[in-house]
């Protein structure tokens, strides 16, 4: 099978979804069977019997901090019901901790405990190793210009214009349940 060519020069015009389906291609190489990026994490969700969605909700708390069920239900898009049971596996399992909400209280806050803030510094240290590996093996030249690229990412992001735009859009597509 022939690799494809790699466009000599950047396209100022390319779409966002050329831009998608490229960083869609990066993530599947990434993700592949084959691959050695990626092994370490999941054996870590193996070794500590979660599911995805489990995982994903204790990242959700780590970022947002403590939050509802119907919060957490919300932002992974999926019905009170299974929230309401996923987050109860994980207090079984001490990763998160329920509490009465400040002013009302009968409404629960669930929020990291510390099995849980330690398992998401695990993961995350898992994967941050997983992208050092794969950034090494890249040519030198190359890694100058994807840190280049990823400076003027991050400062276009941080500068509130498409941050701003970026959760509007995000919001929008969101089913309501």
């Amino acid at each position: 099978m022939m690799k494809p060519s790699l466009p000599s020069t950047p396209t100022a015009d390319a779409s966002a979804k050329v831009i998608v389906e490229r960083m869609g291609r990066v993530m599947r190489l990434l993700n592949r069977p084959a691959s050695h990026y990626g092994g370490e994490g999941l054996a870590i969700m193996q070794r500590s019997w979660l599911t995805y969605p489990q995982v994903v909700t204790l990242f959700v708390l780590h970022r947002r901090g403590a939050s509802t069920v119907c919060e957490i239900a919300d932002h992974l898009n999926l019905s009170r019901g299974a929230t309401s049971h996923l987050v109860d596996r994980l207090v079984r399992k001490k990763l998160v901790a329920r509490s009465e909400a400040e002013g009302d209280r009968r409404y629960k806050r669930v929020s990291l405990a510390a099995r849980g803030k330690v398992l998401v510094d695990r993961l995350n240290r898992s994967r941050l190793t997983e992208f050092s590996n794969l950034i090494t093996a890249l040519p030198p030249e190359f890694r100058g210009e994807f840190n280049q690229f990823l400076e003027r990412l991050t400062m276009t992001l941080e500068d509130g214009k498409q941050s701003t735009k970026i959760a509007g859009a995000r919001a929008s597509t969101r089913r309501k349940i």
